[in-house]
């Protein structure tokens, strides 16, 4: 083998590891968990910090490995293809479509990938401070993409925001549902935690009385029917109106008679 050869071995090898290493980043920012990075940034891991700042600019960094990782598997692939020219002429198109799609879906792709879906933590700690400072790098680029992107997607943000906040509910109520099939003990308060995100569907005359259903006691009555009232009430707070039921004049609590 020439030295050209080797050296183009050798550049194939390097950009699939670092194919791989930008797959493997992206699905560790994406699955690390916000409380966990929050609870080292308490106990003072500075590296914490790195990936904080990654996890608030999500969009700027998901442009940014996408943009770096298609560049070099492209560059790869470009490099394989005249590589296998050189050794086995035209017929090295077909053995470096394959070889490359084998070597980058294995090696740059789900290796990585389940890696990092494995150790999301531990990952994002130690690919942190490198992806701020490539995202830094490549911010004039990554803020013209975003812009075109945001241009063609502008008249589906109203959409995107409603189904976001419908996606929100959906996964708090999934998440619901899993505690309580893990423990079913918590009947009770998976009533409770359901019934405060469906708050927001229910109707107020759905909870609330109608004020001419209200059970009330007109102060010009007698005694003595007010009295027979009372013990056949099972209320113990009764609103009391003079003239007419809107004019409330107070509030009579049965249990002091």
């Amino acid at each position: 083998m020439s030295f050209e050869n080797f050296l183009y071995l050798i550049i194939i090898i390097l950009l699939v590891v670092i194919s791989g290493f930008f797959s493997g980043s992206e699905t560790a920012i994406t699955a690390v968990s916000k409380a966990r990075i929050y609870s080292k940034l308490k106990q003072g891991d500075n590296r914490a910090s790195f990936v904080k700042k990654l996890i608030d600019k999500k969009e700027d960094l998901i442009t940014t490995l996408l943009l770096s990782n298609n560049l070099v598997n492209v560059l790869s692939s470009a490099l394989a293809t005249a590589f296998f020219l050189k050794i086995f002429g035209n017929t090295g198109i077909i053995y470096a479509t394959l070889t490359m799609t084998i070597i980058l879906v294995l090696f740059a792709e789900v290796l990585p990938k389940t890696y990092a879906i494995n150790k999301p933590t531990r990952s994002a700690l130690i690919i942190g401070p490198f992806l701020n400072f490539l995202v830094y790098l490549l911010s004039p680029f990554v803020k013209i993409i975003n812009f075109f992107i945001k241009i063609i997607l502008r008249n589906n943000t109203a959409t995107t925001d409603s189904f976001n906040d419908q996606r929100t509910e959906e996964e708090l109520l999934g998440a619901i549902d899993l505690y309580n099939t893990s423990n079913p003990d918590s009947k009770q308060e998976k009533e409770m935690l359901q019934n405060i995100l469906t708050l927001s569907d229910t109707r107020v005359e759905e909870i609330m009385t109608h004020r001419s259903n209200i059970f009330s006691i007109n102060i010009d009555w007698s005694i003595e029917k007010i009295l027979e009232i009372i013990s056949e009430s099972k209320f113990t707070r009764i609103p009391i109106w003079r003239k007419t039921p809107e004019n409330i004049i107070g509030i009579l609590d049965s249990r002091s008679i």
